[in-house]
């Protein structure tokens, strides 16, 4: 199962799904209509749940890892 970051900008909400499942299984993801993705991106970096590291995974490395094709 993969897990989206909608919502991130709260630790809680953030926090479970890292104390579930490794960072691999968690991708960027909004709630577009609650929250711009502007926010959601922002959010990410403010709650500090992840490192740079794992955010950069959350942001991009994972979705390349399950959709190759999309690298370039």
């Amino acid at each position: 199962m993969y897990y989206d970051t909608a919502q991130a900008k709260n630790p809680a909400a953030m926090g479970a799904p890292r104390k579930v499942v490794p960072v691999s299984q968690i991708f960027y993801g909004t709630d577009y209509w609650c929250r711009s993705a502007q926010e959601a991106a922002q959010g990410l970096t403010t709650n500090r749940v992840s490192t740079g590291q794992e955010l950069e995974a959350i942001n991009r490395g994972n979705a390349l890892r399950i959709l190759p094709r999309y690298r370039d």
